[in-house]
């Protein structure tokens, strides 16, 4: 999928991805990242639930579709159908959430099943009256995990368009932790994705 990088690349889903993160670390303020509250929920959980899992399908779409310009994905086992194949890296990453927790989001995808963030989110999504206590911290930390790679994962593949003459190599996620400083924030990917280092 050829794009015009210098008129439409656009900052949106990173801009919302760390709007995302700060409002996870003001909660975390209040609410502690541990096991111990893995079970808690609240209006503001529902409210960063929702707001996330919406964001991981808006994200999820515009990345099958630098995958697949004819695709046209409208769940999540349309956008692993295609994700999986290209990008199974994405799979086993984990996400770092402040200085105790880490979550690996997308995991389940390798056994060509549903993650439960995901399920649960459905839930809440179509029945709050009755699944409202699914927003729970647990599925809140997954699945600010799972967008942060997400989003990480969109501008990877984006941004390898650029011409070959322009970049000095093949794009990596160091590039990217590089490139938005995401590996100074609440939330990190692994160590071995840090300090990377790019010209253009």
């Amino acid at each position: 999928m050829e794009h015009n990088l210098n008129s439409d690349f656009q900052m949106h889903y990173w801009d919302f991805m760390y709007a995302i993160e700060f409002d996870l670390k003001t909660l975390s303020r209040y609410i502690e990242l541990n096991d111990n509250n893995l079970n808690t929920y609240s209006i503001e959980l529902v409210r960063l639930y929702l707001s996330t899992c919406s964001e991981i399908e808006v994200v999820l779409k515009e990345f099958c579709k630098i995958l697949n310009d004819s695709s046209e994905p409208r769940n999540i086992t349309q956008y692993r159908n295609i994700i999986k194949p290209e990008r199974p890296q994405m799979l086993d990453e984990i996400v770092n959430i402040g200085f105790k927790k880490t979550v690996t989001p997308w995991v389940d995808w390798k056994k060509d099943t549903t993650p439960k963030w995901w399920k649960d989110y459905q839930l809440v999504k179509h029945s709050r009256n009755e699944y409202y206590h699914l927003a729970t911290l647990e599925n809140v930390l997954h699945s600010v995990g799972a967008l942060f790679l997400c989003v990480h994962f969109y501008y990877l593949e984006y941004l390898s368009q650029i011409p070959k003459s322009i970049l000095p190599r093949e794009l990596s996620l160091k590039d990217i932790t590089s490139i938005f400083n995401s590996g100074n924030n609440f939330l990190k990917l692994a160590s071995k994705h840090q300090q990377g280092f790019l010209s253009i």
